[in-house]
């Protein structure tokens, strides 16, 4: 297990990049038509309350965390899994895609199978039927 410093400078860093990419968001989001910027306008909203809580948490003092092997694997496999799914988006139903890696991305992150089935049969429904009815956007 490896130890490693934590730079709160570079938490602030990041974070205001984040905050820059959350505001530019919410202003192109409200300048959508109505119904087409709404996620972009909540995605902006919750980038920017999220870097601004990583901007406050980074004056606190440094700290130490560890870094272990298998975390660094699983974080590869999280982001190859990512970039499958971004390949592969346009082919095929959408739901299926969509449930296929949620199930896989919730093992990677060591949740049961049962579990991983559940939530990504759950998050897949929701996203699709909030799509299709509220949002009147075909998915396929």
């Amino acid at each position: 297990m490896k130890t490693v410093e934590k730079n709160n400078r570079t938490d602030f860093v990041i974070a205001g990049g984040f905050l820059l990419l959350g505001v530019y968001l919410m202003v192109s989001g409200a300048r959508l038509p109505s119904g087409a910027g709404f996620f972009p306008l909540m995605l902006g909203v919750t980038t920017s309350l999220l870097s601004v809580g990583l901007m406050a948490q980074s004056f606190r003092t440094s700290t130490e965390f560890s870094l272990q092997a298998g975390s660094l694997k699983t974080l590869l496999g999280v982001v190859s899994l990512f970039f499958v799914y971004l390949l592969l988006w346009g082919s095929g139903w959408f739901a299926v895609r969509t449930f296929v890696f949620l199930a896989i991305l919730l093992r990677l992150l060591r949740a049961s199978w049962r579990t991983g089935i559940t939530v990504s049969s759950v998050l897949t429904t929701v996203v699709t039927l909030a799509f299709k009815y509220g949002l009147h956007v075909s998915l396929e």
